[in-house]
């Protein structure tokens, strides 16, 4: 008789045969419908997959505590899945292309989670629920609220530069997404949204709040305090671009710096985060020293100025 450890592998081998192969089917259907799957702005996302993988791993011993099949269940699962697929075969003949995509994607989520149900079982599915909830976050939203979202990082992006110029003592003039500072007008462009590393920011803060902090509140906290730090973030990428090109060098606003630079100033709004995280953190430390505590763990120059594009 197989033992448990045996088992065990046998079950992960499966398991990561059947998501890669999900994975590979999903992508020769895009090929083949020669529509991309995922949105214009999800340069990020194809990071949750390995995130979602990392947290099963890294909650292996209280989500695969228990190790039952649960074919039926697998089977109700693989069942929805073939819906969705249907309907995402309707999208596609009628050229319906996000509409396919999102269908397709939500379609592959059920087959896998059908697999993981019929090789671990419900309660493994019940324990491994955030992991498959972040799964979820790559499907693309729609683009009018993309846009949306990117219009909204654009204008507070450009409000705050603004501010933070006055601050630092240099006379600016806003008029819609157009900055003027003595010797140069830029304009904060769509691509300067930060809509990108904002996603970045978002995922990484998710993790970090599942894997350090107990109380849910503390982690939707630390979540949401993402997006008045990607503003200023963004702000303080246009503002020191800005500085940079009008006392160092003007190939600052078209350089290496602008274009490839999206790693450094995610690092400055990492380092923003932190002192919410840490104030967070202790009071996470102190209510759980209180025994009486009821706390929830989810252990579970005067020319014509130039105008330059900020992208």
């Amino acid at each position: 008789m197989p033992s448990k450890s045996t088992i065990a592998s046998c079950r992960t081998a499966a398991f990561l045969a059947s998501a890669a192969l999900i994975a590979g089917v999903v992508w020769l259907l895009s090929r083949l419908a020669h529509v991309r799957i995922g949105g214009d702005y999800s340069s990020q996302t194809v990071l949750i997959p390995l995130l979602t993988a990392y947290v099963l791993w890294n909650e292996r011993e209280r989500i695969f505590a228990i190790q039952e099949s649960a074919a039926w269940k697998g089977v109700q699962f693989a069942g929805c899945s073939a819906i969705v697929g249907l309907v995402a075969w309707h999208f596609q003949r009628s050229g319906s292309a996000y509409l396919f995509c999102v269908t397709s994607l939500l379609a592959a989520f059920l087959l896998l989670v059908a697999s993981f149900t019929s090789l671990y079982g419900w309660r493994a599915l019940h324990r491994a629920v955030f992991p498959f909830c972040l799964l979820l976050l790559a499907i693309p939203l729609p683009d009018s609220v993309v846009q949306g979202i990117i219009s909204t990082l654009q204008a507070q992006s450009t409000w705050l530069s603004a501010t933070l110029f006055s601050l630092i003592g240099i006379p600016v003039y806003q008029h819609g997404f157009l900055l003027t500072v003595p010797g140069v007008t830029i304009e904060v462009a769509r691509e300067c949204s930060g809509i990108n590393s904002s996603i970045g920011l978002v995922l990484t803060m998710l993790l970090v709040a599942r894997q350090s902090l107990n109380s849910n509140w503390r982690r939707a906290v630390l979540v949401l305090a993402t997006i008045p730090l990607s503003i200023l973030k963004n702000a303080i990428r246009i503002t020191t671009l800005t500085v940079l090109a009008l006392r160092v060098d003007p190939g600052f606003l078209t350089g290496r710096l602008h274009h490839q630079g999206g790693f450094v100033f995610y690092l400055v709004a990492m380092a923003l985060m932190y002192p919410i995280w840490k104030m967070l953190k202790a009071g996470d430390k102190v209510a759980d020293s209180k025994p009486q505590a009821m706390i929830w763990h989810n252990s579970t120059e005067h020319s014509a100025p130039q105008v330059h594009t900020i992208g």
